[in-house]
């Protein structure tokens, strides 16, 4: 049978309830390695499911994963709906340093990353009240972006046909 409003409803009663209820450390860190790994994935859908479970988007996961938060994981492989998704629970997490002094904008950067994937990570560090998610400067993070467009492939942008300067 189809599920009617009463059971959308139960369902979204049941989910708001999880919410509030504390997870335990063992439901966490599952919860945050399923997130890692929708991350790595670039399973934007699994990502908004496991965040509005209490998945944390800003956690490190260690093993296979490399101890990165997800938008690093996401921003490695180019995923830009991905990338989008984990800004969407984590606005911060576009500014957010590893331990090497690393931001996912250089993993994606690094990574050749689509375009989008770099302006997702970049619109999220401007619309915080903090410095460029680039070093020092916007304009450093300029740089950057021109870079990243000379490594752009047709596929990675099919609606922008911009022709680059040389």
């Amino acid at each position: 049978p189809t599920p009617g409003p009463a059971s959308a409803t139960q369902s979204s009663l049941t989910t708001n309830l999880r919410r509030a209820q504390p997870l335990s450390a063992e439901a966490q860190a599952a919860l945050d390695e399923q997130l890692a790994q929708a991350a790595e994935a670039g399973d934007a859908a699994a990502i908004e499911r496991l965040a509005g479970e209490g998945a944390s988007p800003d956690a490190k996961v260690e093993g296979d994963l490399g101890g990165y938060p997800a938008v690093y994981l996401a921003a490695k492989q180019g995923h830009t709906a991905a990338v989008e998704a984990l800004l969407q629970a984590n606005p911060e997490g576009a500014k957010e340093k590893s331990e090497e002094g690393l931001l996912p904008l250089h993993f994606a950067a690094a990574n050749q990353a689509p375009v989008k994937a770099v302006e997702a990570l970049l619109r999220a560090s401007e619309r915080s009240n903090a410095r460029p998610a680039v070093g020092e400067s916007q304009e450093e993070a300029m740089e950057l972006m021109e870079l990243m467009k000379r490594y752009e492939t047709p596929d990675d942008n099919d609606d922008d046909d911009e022709q680059q300067e040389d």
